[in-house]
């Protein structure tokens, strides 16, 4: 009975994938508008609606499209621009300056590795690396553990 079942399912949903070309070429294939943004410029200068109704439509359609695009550019540049440093640069600096003896601080007793991971925030020195930390903790408590 599952496997009936199945199978009338696969049935329906790769005949629905399908198009009978014979049937697009002549015309007798239907297709039901649907209530989207996108499909509303369809309707654009149909017989029945005012050309104010029609420029309205163009116009929507515009500047739906361009909100969108505006989103997209922001999510682009936000997300996807590569703000952080290479993983090596961080590395060197952590050998190089991080645990180095002449950058121990004296008042809080220890390397500037140690003071940015505390959250220093009197760091003159590291304050790139502070703020890298601090960008990246910020990250891993709030959206990480969504």
């Amino acid at each position: 009975e599952q496997r009936d079942c199945f199978n009338k399912f696969h049935e329906r949903t790769v005949s629905t994938r399908f198009v009978d070309m014979e049937a697009a070429i002549e015309g007798e294939l239907e297709r039901e508008i649907e209530a989207t943004a996108w499909e509303s410029v369809v309707l654009a200068f149909v017989e029945g609606l005012s050309i104010f109704d029609s420029v309205t439509i163009i116009f929507s359609s515009i500047v739906n499209a361009a909100v969108q695009s505006v989103f997209a550019l922001v999510l682009v540049h936000s997300f996807l621009s590569p703000e952080l440093p290479k993983l090596q640069e961080i590395q060197n600096w952590r050998m190089t300056y991080g645990h180095d003896k002449d950058n121990y601080l004296v008042v809080p007793g220890s390397s500037l590795v140690s003071a940015v991971c505390s959250g220093d925030q009197s760091l003159i020195i590291s304050a790139a690396q502070q703020t890298l930390f601090t960008t990246i903790e910020d990250y891993i408590t709030n959206l990480g553990g969504m």
